[in-house]
């Protein structure tokens, strides 16, 4: 309608592979190849993608067919095969356009042209952009040799610079006051410069490293939401051989947990008129929730203190709320606590539903601290009675006691099923103790309402832990003493992304990564990588936390992710790899299939089609990864996932080395300086710390390229709160948020680029909040009265004196390198103070202390600030 059509081509595209056959978590997975869909006018009529080994391009012959696991008749449509370069789909669209092509590109084959009404146009000479907008901070165009290290250390002994300082700081740290380094920006500072290398060594020393590694998380952190869903053993492989301790632990506690029960464990009976106590009967008989409770008169008026006591007998960690009947759902009414006297209101108390509040709170004091005993004595039944031991009123069935259908032990930490198999002793499935099992355990099928309690409890716990874990990431990423732990683990974080909103908002979880990351990022990347391959918040992410059942198709998002973005990358796998693991996964058996085309390539590391790939134990699961970080391309390399990790390392903390002319890449094509990265981590059995030592070491780019790398948004959120040492509030996740860079939230499933995560709002954010309490703060380190005379002047401000000068100063010395401050237009030399000019030119101490007060804010605001 508008009158551009002749003028547009459309293309729909997805920016990764999809398989068209739906997985067992009724969505589909990435796949290798994929599809895309053109429309314009003028366009051949045409399905490209044609196979010559049937002389068609219909889809069904396009789209490959994959067995099902049980049965190979049914022929489902699986992934597609890579048939066209996206090099030539790109030729082609630009040929479409009538737009210049690229060399990188190549021409686009005359078969696949989409219009033949366009005559050809010349391709675009790249070499003459490159030649005029060189990248990575080099003069020279691709292909021509820039300055290589000659592996010389001798310029470690070499004195830094303040600038080079502070770039070094804001690069391993946020801040110099990460490592004391501070003292050596201050122009009077009459001490013995520090070299590269005493900052490196410092840096790395036990003591730094070490510090803040350990902490005691609190009874909310360790809290572990209660699974409702049931343990399921799909598999003969499964029921032999899968160990349920961690199954056993995520149980519901106490397994009967009534009203009644609960008030008596808190000592809290006295709080309710208990003849007032109404439940109607329904799943297990005492649990169903249709219930109401009146407070004891006594109570009645001092609702608050039922609610405090509730906190220090189960909740702990919050103030659990008052719940009432919003007609269709129970809500929470609203409660305030007075930040002065801790003095507690509730909105609309009358309302209250005094039985949903009890059983809406979550027992945080005990679930913190079980055990599988615990578990264990919960869900014991008495045969004879048929009866709870620990309440002989209650019934029970004596087939769900945990100890008659599993062996367990306490000191292996093992549980295993006595009795594998799909029958029962009398051959029927129904008395088959893996279905006994799950059924006894699956109170989301039996008892609607417990497992609408353990949601809405761990809605509760997420809600107050959700306060907690951002304090604690706040105060992590903004103490000094911890700077490189927080710098690495921002690292792992964006590595592993786990977007917040794509695991339900779920902080138990996230907290659980959150720890495991701060705890490791500095030590052994095998141990890390093993603990992330289990980690629940990763797998919940990408569809793989649950068991899937044998017969369904594998969800291969997991397999797929682990491979390209978490170990060895594109160069290191293909899609029978995938295919592997992701079956592997599952731990079913293939024996009884027939030909399942979806396991007949080879991949790279699982290279042998006859090899089933477990993941049962945790042995097999050790297996995996080590396997995964120990493949090599060829013996005389370091593994491919040394080599991934060091290319990540660099272009976090240096450059990206570049490729010149004389180099030669390694099989997985990393430059020279990746691999010998990876060396020293591989042959340090991947310890960290090693990679960081070599990259920090590396002359030509991490040296030579001090303050020519953009920061992180959120270093320019951290950086100037250590800085200046503002106040840490929580308001600080709003400016987080605001910088593009929210907590817990990367902007996609592959983290945040740096090249491509500055936009212009975000930039003038970032200004506007280096003018608010940074600049605030650092004008109060200075008052009118150090401007009462030129002497005073020359004192106070003695550590911002230029160098080289006897009366020129600038807080840019503070906060960047002088030579690249940007002056704004028309203030060319504002951010210098000239003492001598100023008390000539200025009366009165306040136009003087206004002078240096600008020129505080042009350093302060400078664009100088986003360079580390």
């Amino acid at each position: 309608d508008c009158g551009f059509w002749d003028d547009a081509l459309l293309v729909i595209f997805s920016e990764f592979g999809r398989r068209f056959e739906e997985n067992s978590k009724k969505g589909t997975d990435h796949g290798w190849g994929h599809y895309l869909v053109l429309f314009g006018q003028h366009l051949r009529r045409h399905v490209y993608g044609f196979d010559v080994h049937t002389n068609t391009s219909a889809l069904s012959n396009l789209v490959p067919s994959h067995a099902d696991s049980f049965n190979a008749s049914l022929s489902t449509k699986g992934d597609m095969h890579m048939r066209t370069d996206i090099e030539a789909v790109n030729a082609c669209i630009l040929d479409a356009m009538a737009l210049p092509g690229l060399w990188r590109l190549g021409d686009c084959p005359a078969e696949m042209r989409l219009r033949d009404d366009l005559p050809a146009v010349p391709r675009f000479d790249e070499t003459e952009y490159y030649a005029v907008a060189p990248g990575n901070g080099s003069d020279a165009a691709p292909g021509q040799d820039v300055p290589a290290w000659d592996g010389d250390k001798g310029y470690l002994d070499d004195p830094l610079t303040a600038a080079e300082v502070l770039h070094f700081s804001r690069r391993v740290g946020y801040s110099p006051k990460s490592l004391e380094l501070e003292k050596h920006l201050e122009s009077n500072y009459t001490g013995a410069p520090i070299t590269l290398g005493q900052a490196i060594s410092r840096l790395l020393d036990e003591e730094s490293i070490h510090e803040g590694q350990t902490r005691t998380p609190s009874a909310l952190m360790q809290y572990r939401p209660r699974s409702t869903s049931g343990i399921s053993l799909y598999s003969d492989e499964l029921q032999e051989n899968k160990n349920v301790w961690d199954d056993l632990l995520a149980l519901p506690y106490p397994c009967l947990d009534s009203f009644e029960v609960r008030v008596r464990r808190w000592g809290m009976e006295s709080f309710f008129d208990m003849t007032t106590l109404t439940v109607t009967a329904g799943g297990i008989e005492d649990y169903k929730s249709t219930g109401a409770v009146s407070l004891a008169s006594e109570y009645v008026g001092r609702e608050a203190e039922v609610l405090q006591e509730l906190q220090r007998q189960a909740t702990v960690g919050y103030l659990p709320n008052a719940v009432y009947n919003a007609g269709v759902e129970y809500k929470n009414l609203k409660t305030r606590v007075s930040t002065t006297t801790g003095e507690v209101t509730i909105d609309d108390v009358d309302s209250a539903d005094w039985y949903q509040t009890v059983m809406w709170a979550a027992d945080v004091k005990r679930i913190s601290e079980v055990t599988v005993e615990h578990i264990l004595e919960s869900w014991r039944c008495d045969a004879a009675t048929g009866t709870y031991p620990n309440d002989p009123a209650v019934s029970c069935d004596p087939k769900c006691d945990l100890e008659t259908l599993l062996n367990v032990s306490l000191q292996e930490e093992s549980a295993f099923l006595k009795e594998p198999g799909w029958r029962g002793q009398d051959g029927q499935r129904a008395s088959a103790a893996w279905r006994i099992l799950r059924e006894c355990t699956q109170m989301r099928e039996i008892d609607e309402d417990r497992s609408r309690f353990e949601k809405e409890r761990t809605l509760a716990v997420d809600a107050a832990l959700k306060n907690d874990m951002y304090e604690m990431y706040l105060y992590d990423f903004t103490n000094p003493k911890t700077g490189l732990r927080a710098r690495m683990t921002w690292f792992f974080l964006n590595w592993f992304a786990t977007p917040l909103s794509a695991i339900g908002d779920s902080f138990s979880l996230m907290t659980q990564q959150y720890n495991t990351l701060w705890s490791q990022v500095l030590g052994n990347y095998r141990a890390l990588a093993r603990d992330m391959f289990t980690d629940p918040a990763l797998r919940l992410s990408l569809d793989q936390l649950e068991d899937v059942e044998c017969g369904t198709a594998p969800v291969e998002n997991f397999a797929r992710e682990y491979f390209e973005r978490f170990t060895v990358g594109l160069e290191g796998h293909n899609e029978g790899d995938i295919k592997r693991l992701a079956k592997a996964l599952m731990n079913c058996k293939d024996d009884y299939e027939t030909a399942n085309q979806d396991l007949m390539t080879p991949g790279i590391i699982f290279s042998d089609l006859n090899e089933t790939v477990w993941t049962l134990t945790e042995a097999d699961q050790r297996a995996v990864v080590d396997r995964v970080l120990d493949f090599k391309k060829v013996a005389t390399e370091p593994p491919v996932a040394a080599q991934r990790l060091c290319d990540k390392l660099y272009k976090e903390f240096a450059t990206s080395p570049p490729t010149r002319s004389s180099d030669t890449l390694s099989l997985a094509l990393y430059p020279p300086a990746v691999v010998e990265c990876a060396k020293r981590l591989y042959d340090n059995d991947y310890e960290i710390t090693f990679a960081l030592q070599h990259i920090l070491e590396d002359k030509s780019n991490f040296k030579a390229q001090l303050g020519q790398k953009s920061r992180w948004p959120k270093s320019l959120i951290f950086g100037p709160y250590i800085d200046f040492e503002v106040e840490v509030t929580t308001a600080m996740k709003t400016g987080l948020q605001n910088v593009g860079m929210p907590i817990f939230e990367p902007q996609d499933v592959s983290g945040y680029d740096l090249d491509n995560v500055w936009t212009l709002d975000r930039v003038a954010y970032a200004h506007e909040f280096l003018a608010g309490k940074p600049l605030k703060t650092a004008n109060s380190w200075f008052d009118k009265s150090m401007f009462a005379d030129i002497d005073t002047a020359h004192s106070a401000l003695a550590a911002y004196r230029i160098p080289g000068t006897s009366d020129q100063y600038s807080f840019v010395l503070h906060v960047c390198d002088l030579e690249l401050f940007v002056p704004e237009e028309g203030e060319d030399m504002e951010h210098i103070f000239n003492a001598t000019h100023v008390f000539q030119t200025t009366s009165g101490k306040f136009a003087r202390y206004t002078k240096w007060k600008h020129a505080v804010e042009l350093a302060v605001t400078n664009v100088c600030q986003f360079l580390a």
